[in-house]
């Protein structure tokens, strides 16, 4: 599905051009927007760009952000929040089995920390520990039942094993206690695409792009809901619009050529 701080569309990897598959331009498009994960999915929310370095500072001494909690941990002893953010870090700097280390000290001294159990749960997920993931966000969702990012990254690990329902349900809850949780939108349009409800993805994907209109993930997406259901002229618009805010895949399907068949042949008439 698709993973937040400053503008939450910032913590989302950039999607990288996929390989083709067989069946030409149009059905490249089509076959990327239904099947191929880094369309479908945004990245996790991983707490990494909401990173705080509490009271330190760093400087001449600490070259990054994980030098300065190595150094903090050393001096500071055994210091929840000190391996809580070493285990940050670690994830920003993709040590993700030394965030789940550290993470794990944090909790055996401070076994409430809600964001820790998410932290060590997007390493798990990224790892490929998916059961390990969805018991730690389950774990951060019992301890914090407001806690936004954990109902996200729940509902991606669900979506991407195939649990739309489940997925579906924890966006709901991420959106019922923040109306402008971006990420909670865009992964649920991508769970309702999945089961082929449309409308309810178009209507995610809008409220994406009216939280964030430069937001070039929620025009690809939607235009490749418009080009599956034969909206030729709405999936040339978005298309186009991702192209320009940058998305290469957005340059790439707006560029097809017009020709028989082509669902985007109605866009050089405009």
């Amino acid at each position: 599905m698709r993973a937040p701080g400053g503008r939450e569309r910032l913590s989302m990897e950039k999607r990288k051009d996929s390989s083709p598959v067989p069946g030409g331009p149009v059905a490249n498009v089509k076959q990327q927007i239904s099947t191929n994960p880094r369309v479908r999915w945004s990245m996790l929310s991983i707490i990494a760009a909401a990173l705080v370095l509490m009271t330190l500072s760093r400087n001449s001494l600490w070259k990054d952000d994980v030098s300065l909690y190595e150094d903090a941990a050393k001096k500071s002893g055994n210091k929840a929040r000190v391996y809580a953010g070493l285990g940050k870090a670690y994830t920003i700097a993709k040590r993700y089995a030394d965030t789940v280390n550290a993470v794990s000290h944090a909790l055996m001294l401070d076994p409430d920390d809600a964001v820790a159990y998410t932290t060590r749960g997007v390493a798990f997920h990224l790892t490929g520990q998916p059961l390990q993931a969805l018991k730690d966000y389950s774990e951060a969702i019992r301890r914090d039942a407001q806690y936004t990012k954990a109902y996200v990254n729940r509902g991606i690990a669900l979506g991407q094993s195939g649990r739309l329902d489940l997925a579906i349900a924890d966006f709901d809850a991420a959106i019922a206690r923040d109306r402008t949780c971006l990420l909670a939108y865009a992964n649920r349009a991508v769970a309702f695409r999945a089961k082929k409800a449309f409308d309810q993805a178009i209507a995610d994907n809008n409220a994406v792009i009216a939280l964030d209109p430069d937001h070039a993930d929620a025009y690809l997406e939607r235009g490749g809901i418009y080009l599956v259901t034969g909206k030729r002229d709405q999936a040339a618009n978005d298309f186009k619009k991702a192209c320009d805010l940058g998305s290469a895949a957005g340059c790439a399907a707006y560029a097809l050529p017009p020709a028989a068949g082509d669902p985007l042949q109605e866009r050089d008439r405009n």
